[in-house]
């Protein structure tokens, strides 16, 4: 009977532990979002830098940074959109 009162009171102990630990790693995670940013420049390079830089700019750090979308414009220089997992929102 004592060594079922010592099982029953360790399981319940390691449950607690357990979720505590679960708990305290959630909350050190920041949350992320998908955020986008475009830039402007002669090239097409040029205009994915610019935009990953005010990406990382406005609401780094981001990871996966993927260019979505690029146009020339009628002047000849180039605009180009990127998005990514960010965050922080500055």
């Amino acid at each position: 009977m004592r060594i079922r009162r010592i099982t029953v009171l360790a399981a319940i102990l390691i449950s607690v532990a357990t979720s505590l630990v679960g708990t305290a790693s959630a909350a050190v995670r920041p949350a992320t979002f998908v955020a986008r940013d475009d830039g402007y420049g002669a090239t097409l390079s040029a205009a994915e830098f610019a935009a990953r830089e005010q990406l990382l700019a406005d609401y780094g750090p981001c990871s996966g940074i993927v260019l979505i979308t690029d146009s020339q414009l009628s002047n000849g220089t180039w605009w180009a959109e990127v998005g990514g997992n960010c965050e922080y929102f500055h």
